[in-house]
């Protein structure tokens, strides 16, 4: 009684291949998944909801670091700013990192407004004493292109 497949004669016909595609995830041992693979994709059914839940996830992760930030023209935009910089912190939608780096430059700028409104202050003053009002300078100032500022330039 001859085996299908067994004897020389017939191993020379081709044989029937099955051929069924598994998952491609890799599990957390290093090992693969191995299970029956989805039509038309690389993953079994559970690793493609996986696949998908993951995508999702970064997606909300990022649209949650996005804060709005009104625009920065007086101090009270500023004090709003830096409020909606301390609720998304503590909400951890951004890092420590950028809230630092946001609390520095919300910080520059109040600074930088204080110091606008002095010296409104002080022009008017002097206005209003009847002095003339200075005069631009027509000097040609040279700024070294540093790290810093090299972006200005673009």
């Amino acid at each position: 009684m001859d085996r299908p497949y067994s004897s020389p004669i017939s191993s020379q016909k081709a044989r029937p291949i099955l051929v069924i595609r598994t998952c491609k995830h890799i599990k957390d041992n290093g090992a693969l998944c191995q299970a029956i693979a989805q039509k038309g994709s690389a993953y079994c059914p559970a690793h493609r909801q996986l696949q998908a839940r993951i995508r999702k996830m970064a997606r909300a992760g990022r649209a949650a670091s996005r804060i709005t930030l009104p625009i920065l023209d007086d101090m009270q935009a500023i004090q709003v700013a830096r409020a909606r910089v301390k609720v998304a912190l503590e909400a951890g939608h951004i890092d420590e990192g950028r809230a630092r780096l946001l609390r520095w430059g919300l910080r520059t700028m109040a600074t930088n407004f204080r110091y606008m409104e002095l010296q409104d202050k002080k022009l008017t003053l002097v206005n209003e004493a009847g002095a003339a009002t200075p005069r631009k300078s027509n000097n040609v100032y040279q700024m070294p292109l540093t790290i810093v500022n090299s972006r200005t330039l673009k």
